[in-house]
């Protein structure tokens, strides 16, 4: 809204000076030719003075709150900022552990993958021979002593584990200890060696666990049991790996995208774990984790991550 001046015209127009020398009406209107200017000039005009300088104050106020927002907003920001740091932080150790496991595995799988092999060949030198690995097993294994015995008995012995005449050497003849075989049943057993699968290496299942303790990812839905007489509610969530003898260590995940809307959620998500969720007890099962709460549930899904040993 401009402002404009009262100019001399406007006051010649509405002032006194502008009513006749000698006033023929009636009292009131005679009055009313002095209060002409006040009220049809110097008010509006003084009024629309009053508005302007109002509109400026609200608007000074305005700007003011605007600013307030503003810094809040960024210091959102920073703190989003410093979590999202911390997270990755957290990642890259977390990466760094698993790839100095993966090595522990691969150095442990190498060493069974080699006993098995030497295993195999020393079975192979006490039966036939021909493998390099023993001094003088061409003329000290299996078959060599059993084609010095059929030799010796013109072709053959007169009777061996029951059967007669040119007895040659068949399956069960022999057992593991007495050619130096590893027996089968210390084979993919404990204080044995290791088999190879089909694809030449050692079954995950002969390996041995590198850390006790693992961890995984999951999350809390809004969709929880009430139990009708206690009123307590119930979730199970389902977390592959999880056994009912494990002993598990449960926090809330940050999954924010850098955003200031992601971290508002993750703030909302951290605030009703800490309401609800560590206000009550959790248990394991063969397959994940249910969550037991007293009182009212989140409504919002909430990330988790498990630690179990």
């Amino acid at each position: 809204m401009a402002l404009e001046k009262i100019t001399t015209q406007q006051m010649d127009t509405k002032g006194v000076c502008a009513a006749p020398d000698v006033l023929s009406g009636t009292p009131a209107q005679n009055k009313a030719v002095f209060d002409r200017m006040v009220r049809e000039l110097i008010a509006p005009a003084y009024n629309e003075a009053v508005e302007a300088i109002t509109a400026m104050e609200q608007t000074e106020s305005g700007i003011e709150a605007a600013e307030a927002l503003r810094v809040a907003a960024e210091n959102l920001r920073v703190e989003a900022e410093t979590a999202r740091a911390q997270a990755e932080s957290g990642r890259a150790e977390a990466e760094q552990q698993r790839q100095e496991a993966e090595t522990q595995r691969q150095d442990l799988e190498t060493g069974y993958v080699a006993r098995s092999e030497n295993g195999a060949k020393a079975s192979e030198s006490w039966a036939v021979g021909g493998t390099g690995t023993r001094e003088g097993e061409d003329t000290n294994n299996a078959k060599y002593w059993s084609e010095q015995a059929a030799a010796a008995a013109g072709g053959g012995v007169m009777s061996f584990n029951g059967r007669n005449g040119a007895v040659v050497p068949q399956a069960g003849d022999y057992n593991a200890k007495q050619v130096g075989a590893i027996p089968s049943s210390e084979k993919g057993a404990a204080s044995g060696v290791a088999t190879l699968g089909t694809d030449g290496k050692v079954p995950t299942g002969q390996l041995p666990e590198i850390s006790s303790v693992k961890t995984y990812t999951a999350t809390i839905g809004t969709t929880w049991t009430e139990n009708e007489d206690t009123g307590v509610k119930s979730q199970s969530v389902p977390i592959t790996g999880v056994l009912a003898k494990h002993t598990a260590k449960v926090d809330h995940a940050y999954t924010g995208d850098g955003t200031s809307d992601g971290y508002a959620a993750f703030v909302e998500a951290e605030n009703q774990y800490l309401t609800y969720i560590t206000n009550g007890y959790a248990e394991t099962y063969d397959g994940g984790i249910t969550f037991y709460i007293f009182g009212d549930a989140p409504t919002v899904s909430i990330p988790i991550v498990v630690e179990v040993a």
